[in-house]
């Protein structure tokens, strides 16, 4: 009794980890990332006794990403002010780029993937004489081919891209194995039954 109710939990275990997939990342979340990890490196330099003045520059695109930069500023404890008396943080974004690669399938019958791409590119600078940084920062990860659609946010046109097409030849072949293996199946249980 004991020896069936192992076999099940790890049964149950297996069936379970298998309808769990974690969710990936929606596009803008990672594009919000990357502004993170921007923003970490500039504060790095930055006195935090001060009050700073934010001065974003941006393709017409990108300018609702003016409020994730001021609070990841605030995150790392600085005070943000709208006086342009104060210390200037510029922080130019010059681009955005995001890339799907070509559809691959996990294992023989296993789900479509992609890669996905995503790169942040843009200048910043503390002050008017400050020197001037120049940053870039990507992520690469996989994420399911069903999914992008639900990753992708058409409000804003930065996080989307041109999906590649489903490998033909791919889908075309699964059922044709599946059929010829059951047909060795049948084909091998009769013969050798029969013997």
């Amino acid at each position: 009794m004991k020896i069936n109710n192992k076999i099940f939990g790890i049964l149950f275990l297996i069936c379970i980890n298998s309808f769990i997939n974690a969710q990936s990342k929606s596009n803008f979340e990672i594009v919000d990332s990357l502004i993170k990890d921007s923003v970490d490196d500039i504060v790095k330099i930055l006195d935090k006794k001060d009050k700073y003045y934010v001065n974003f520059t941006a393709p017409n695109e990108y300018s609702t990403l003016k409020m994730n930069i001021i609070e990841s500023l605030q995150r790392n404890n600085l005070v943000i002010s709208d006086n342009e008396l104060n210390p200037k943080i510029n922080y130019k974004l010059e681009q955005i780029t995001l890339h799907y690669s070509d559809v691959f399938r996990d294992g023989l019958f296993g789900s479509f993937l992609v890669n996905r791409y995503v790169k942040l590119m843009g200048i910043s600078k503390i002050g008017d004489e400050g020197k001037t940084n120049r940053f870039e920062y990507s992520i690469s990860d996989t994420v399911l081919y069903s999914d992008i659609s639900q990753l992708e946010n058409i409000a804003y046109s930065f996080t989307s891209s041109e999906i590649p097409d489903e490998p033909f030849f791919s889908s075309a072949f699964e059922p044709a194995i599946v059929l010829g293996s059951t047909a060795i199946a049948v084909y091998l249980f009769f013969n050798i039954r029969g013997e």
